[in-house]
């Protein structure tokens, strides 16, 4: 009987999906909601290829339907990271590139759509297009001046540059959004950079408060405390992360960073073997194989240096000139 109603309703769905995609095809139904209230399940199920062939279709009859474009943009941001937990980077990079052309044209369709603009940001800062994600998060903080998470997105990127701005921004964000543990540990990496060590370890120290459990804010942590002259204690908190931790590269990215200001980089290059090892699978293992080989040759070891740079080479990153005037 299990097996009878689990085959009904596999057959239901599938129907459902060819009757939407037929309607959106004909151009019959002048109302695109019913139609696209099933793509929606398709794309909340995760069903990314059923939920294609009704946009698809929806795209030619209504083309200019924003709630289409803003779908199909969902559609390629769940591709996206369906292939970078594969490990398949340049797949995902491509898949959340379509992704944000598709928000980019809801949001031209929306023109007052401040929470659309968030979600176009995000995907730019993800692959990379800094300065289109700033005018997203920008743009919804004119329409919207009371989004929080806008205000921290667009303060994360200014820190570097304009950190007089971001610090503005964080504020904003407080104010509007509460308290949140990313704007505390934010504040910390902006009080480091200026010298002003209390006030950096009085917002980390609430950020923890806010977020125990939360890794990215231990790694903000460790951050803070090399920024403020003590990298062995930042050592210390990424340790405390266990092993399994030095699997991530943001985590393998600040424990080389604090190694190498303590003189050690042979530990450095054991911080991007480790994360090498933990992340071989992925099409951009190459890269980290190429930092470990850096690290042995700043350290001295050159035919670790080599066999590294043998695995990267093997996986399409040549030794780049810089290193090879030293050998």
């Amino acid at each position: 009987m299990i097996r009878t109603l689990l085959i009904l309703s596999f057959v239901v769905l599938a129907c459902g999906c060819h009757e939407a995609s037929q309607t959106a095809a004909s151009g019959k139904d002048k109302d695109p909601k019913p139609t696209l209230l099933v793509a929606q399940r398709y794309v909340d199920a995760g069903q990314f290829d059923e939920a294609q062939a009704i946009l698809a279709a929806a795209l030619e009859s209504w083309p200019n339907e924003a709630t289409v474009h803003e779908l199909l943009a969902r559609v390629d941001f769940g591709r996206g990271l369906s292939f970078n937990q594969a490990g398949l980077m340049e797949h995902g990079k491509a898949a959340l590139r379509e992704a944000l052309g598709h928000w980019s044209t809801a949001c031209t369709l929306l023109p007052k759509a401040a929470q659309m603009r968030v979600s176009a940001g995000d995907v730019a800062a993800m692959i990379g297009e800094t300065a289109q994600a700033k005018s997203f998060y920008a743009h919804a903080l004119t329409l919207d001046p009371a989004h929080g998470r806008a205000a921290l997105c667009l303060a994360q990127l200014e820190m570097h540059d304009h950190p007089d701005l971001a610090r503005s921004l964080l504020t904003q964000s407080l104010e509007h959004a509460g308290e949140v543990p990313e704007v505390y540990a934010s504040l910390a990496l902006l009080h480091a950079r200026g010298g002003e060590a209390q006030a950096a370890r009085d917002s980390i120290d609430r950020a923890i408060e806010l977020g125990p459990l939360l890794q990215g804010i231990r790694v903000m942590q460790a951050r803070v405390e090399r920024l403020l002259g003590d990298p062995a204690r930042s050592i210390e908190i990424l340790t405390a992360l266990g092993p399994e931790a030095g699997a991530g590269v943001a985590v393998a990215w600040e424990a080389a960073a604090c190694w190498t200001e303590l003189d050690r980089p042979d530990r450095a290059a054991t911080a991007w073997v480790a994360c090498f090892l933990a992340n071989a699978h992925r099409s951009d293992a190459g890269d980290l194989a190429a930092k470990a080989a850096k690290a042995f040759e700043a350290a001295g070891n050159p035919l670790e240096a080599q066999t590294w740079w043998r695995q990267a080479g093997l996986l399409g990153v040549q030794k780049d000139v810089e290193s090879s005037g030293g050998s």
